[in-house]
């Protein structure tokens, strides 16, 4: 592959020049280059690890088992040349692999359970806790073999964790106060109640942290202790710094807010800041379902926050629609911001959520509901104008003198002889003397009601 890639590097003409080197072989190379890198990372991967069972999903190479187990079903299949068999044995991938590995796997069980069998209470490395608790594990969810479960029993094997013996209540209660106090002091230097998962200056503190939050969840946790947590501003989420620093962020361009418009109920789409209506319409949600931190709670009630502003809210979008459509009546061009304004109202209409007074008062100034009808309003009217000029409704076609209504003038009679004009439109084209065919009879009207 190489020699024909020099090849082909050295012409000028690509393979014009090599009239024997074929696409064909090019892919076969490129193949043959692809298999052997994978053979080579196989290749490391044996010096790493002692075998070629690469396991499934490998994070370091994920593609590296689905290849080897490819190989292996083409040599079952005896579809491997010898030249790609010779190099897979070589370094140890074949067929019988699969059982190779079930003796391994069994040849580790053996090992374990012989430690278990000389193991005591005082004597039980981690290896073979993880081992024992695994046995548990695979025997809750019926995966366990019958022949090792047995085995196990005979040696009274413990099916359910042992508990711990309970700590007298006046102990417990000493040690959660010792943490609460230990959280207290962490609070006291650093600002806030977010011990890191991993936090080198006290593990114990950060496993209990962790450990309050797992009560919780369970349900397991009194009330009186959630309590004195929440006034401590204790973080039920775990969120991470990072996260409080989005939200103490979003806090303070609320609080911006209020101070320039003396409320935070900020209107959708706000200008200066478009994902700050959003942002507190999540506070209030998170509070209706009873995830809002209390400690966030009372900083957005500081600012006189309003969870549900219901009538105010309706107030601020009644005079900002009384306000956008001042503007429309005002404006000869309409603005960006009016312009999707007006396409919301339209939206609207299109739903049946605009009131009968609203749509009244659009139509009476002038706003089309959709932008076809609004296009073929402004082609009437370029028709009407030229009707004003030259006498008549008979545009030519060459572009210099209104190509593009003439086109329009066009599709109105093939609609209107295809009977998929509206009504109202005839009768309006009717009424400035429009030609409904350019031939010389004109179209009868007799099939205008359809």
């Amino acid at each position: 592959m190489k020699e024909i890639l020099a090849r082909l590097t050295r012409s000028e003409s690509g393979l014009g020049d090599f009239p024997y080197v074929s696409i064909g072989e090019v892919i076969r190379g490129f193949s043959q280059d692809a298999w052997e890198r994978r053979l080579g990372e196989l290749l490391e991967f044996r010096r790493r690890e002692g075998h070629v069972n690469v396991p499934r999903g490998w994070p370091k190479n994920p593609r590296l088992a689905t290849w080897v187990a490819n190989q292996r079903r083409l040599i079952a299949a005896g579809d491997v040349d010898e030249h790609r068999l010779r190099l897979l044995r070589d370094a140890g991938v074949s067929w019988e692999g699969l059982a190779a590995r079930r003796e391994a796997q069994q040849a580790a069980w053996d090992r374990m359970f012989a430690a278990f069998r000389a193991s005591t209470t005082s004597t039980v490395s981690p290896e073979l806790a993880a081992w024992i608790a695994k046995q548990r594990f695979l025997r809750k969810s019926g995966a366990l073999p019958e022949d090792r479960e047995a085995k196990l029993k005979a040696l009274g094997f413990e099916w359910t964790r042992p508990s711990a013996p309970a700590e007298e209540p006046d102990l417990r209660a000493r040690a959660w106060e010792r943490s609460v106090q230990s959280l207290r002091d962490y609070k006291s230097v650093h600002g806030d109640c977010a011990v890191p998962a991993r936090w080198s200056g006290d593990r114990r503190l950060a496993q209990w942290v962790s450990h309050q939050r797992s009560l919780r969840k369970q349900g397991r946790l009194a009330r009186e202790r959630i309590e004195e947590l929440d006034r401590l501003g204790f973080l039920w989420s775990a969120e991470s710094t990072s996260r409080d620093r989005r939200w103490d962020e979003r806090f303070g361009a609320l609080a911006a807010f209020a101070k320039r418009h003396g409320h935070c109920n900020v209107p959708l789409g706000w200008r200066d800041d478009r994902s700050l209506a959003a942002w507190v319409s999540r506070q209030r949600s998170d509070r209706r379902r009873g995830v809002l931190r209390p400690d966030r709670q009372r900083r957005l009630e500081s600012l006189r926050f309003e969870w549900a502003p219901v009538e105010s809210q309706a107030q601020r979008r009644k005079k900002t629609w009384e306000t956008m459509f001042a503007a429309l009546k005002n404006s000869r061009r309409p603005d960006r911001e009016l312009a999707r304004w007006i396409a919301a109202q339209r939206r609207l209409h299109q739903k049946g959520r605009l009131s009968a007074d609203r749509r009244r008062r659009l139509e009476e100034a002038g706003v089309a509901w959709t932008s076809r009808e609004q296009k073929w309003e402004a082609k009437f009217a370029e028709l009407q104008a030229w009707r004003r000029i030259h006498g008549d409704c008979n545009v030519p076609m060459a572009a210099e003198k209104g190509g593009a209504l003439a086109r329009w003038i066009s599709a109105q009679r093939a609609d209107f002889k295809a009977g998929r004009l509206a009504a109202h439109r005839i009768a309006r084209l009717k009424a400035i003397d429009f030609v409904w065919t350019s031939a010389a009879a004109p179209l009868r009207f007799a099939h205008a009601s359809r």
